[in-house]
């Protein structure tokens, strides 16, 4: 795909993030990460997912909050967050996708409901 293209795909995410930059103040990584873990999320998930989301800022000073929606914020589809970021997120935690398939009984569109969702399958497959 051409640098140009992408630039073009990515208009309605720049716009959507400089409107939220300017709303908001920057968290850090530090922050981000707590306030997930804080609110039920597996920690090292946040920290990946924080990692993640870095290819998918497109305007400076904007900073990754744990309730931004995937798909409208970052451009994320679906396909994409599945393949790409879950599959990725579980094998850095240490979780087989097998053991997580039916654990999923959500769409998790954002980085805190994702971060849950690895917490509880982590906790669940210790328990089995």
């Amino acid at each position: 795909m051409s640098a140009l293209f992408q630039k073009i795909l990515a208009v309605p995410f720049s716009w959507r993030q400089a409107v939220l930059s300017r709303k908001r103040l920057p968290l850090s990584e530090t922050e981000f990460c707590e306030i997930v873990h804080q609110s039920g999320g597996h920690k090292e998930a946040a920290l990946f997912i924080w990692n993640y989301l870095e290819d998918w800022i497109y305007i400076r000073n904007f900073t990754p909050y744990p309730d931004d929606d995937f798909q409208s914020i970052y451009g994320i589809a679906e396909e994409e967050r599945d393949e790409d970021l879950i599959l990725r997120l579980l094998e850095s935690v240490g979780l087989s996708q097998n053991s997580s398939e039916i654990y999923f009984v959500s769409d998790p569109a954002n980085p805190l409901s994702l971060a849950r969702c690895i917490k509880n399958i982590e906790t669940l497959s210790k328990n089995v």
